[in-house]
């Protein structure tokens, strides 16, 4: 269950298809509903709130996203008055999505949410094929995430503080 509480955010945001998902368990006796509540588009960028209902009470979760080539990099921020404030990860968040989460990808040490339709994930969606040199699954997945998710994050994230006015980033 924690995995969804920390992957579904992420998942109805890279994921067009799906708008809602509804998760009851029974021997908690909880219904959690994740909804996404509202979408801003701009121009390859993306500001999505999710609405995540708990038995009746209602949060909010907001991620942005940014598309470069082939990759779509996602962060969860907060807004507090004017100012907006980029969160960090969770340590179970996984990393690395091919539209849905590779689940076990929370030890990938980046920054932030990578998902690429061009990921080749290993056989147990948890992780991708990141060390064989003579492999072309490889290079892709390496291409992908170090060069093309570092470009996007060095571009859109990277050259700011975490004390920094993030509202520019978030349009």
């Amino acid at each position: 269950m924690s995995d969804l509480d920390v992957s579904l955010p992420f998942t109805l945001t890279f994921n067009n298809i799906l708008s809602q998902v509804e998760i009851v368990d029974h021997e908690k006796k909880e219904e959690i509903i994740f909804k996404v509540k509202d979408i801003t588009q701009f121009e390859k960028n993306k500001r999505v709130i999710i609405e995540k209902k708990t038995n009746g009470l209602e949060d909010e979760i907001r991620l942005v996203t940014y598309k470069g080539e082939n990759i779509i990099l996602g962060l969860k921020y907060e807004i507090n008055g004017n100012k907006s404030r980029i969160l960090p990860l969770g340590k179970e968040q996984p990393r690395l999505f091919r539209d849905f989460p590779l689940i076990g990808s929370h030890g990938f040490d980046f920054p932030c949410v990578l998902n690429s339709k061009k990921f080749f994930p290993t056989e147990e969606r948890d992780g991708l094929f990141l060390k064989d040199v003579e492999n072309q699954k490889v290079l892709t997945n390496r291409k992908e995430t170090v060069t093309l998710g570092g470009q996007v994050f060095e571009k859109k994230v990277g050259r700011v503080t975490g004390s920094y006015n993030w509202h520019h980033l978030l349009f």
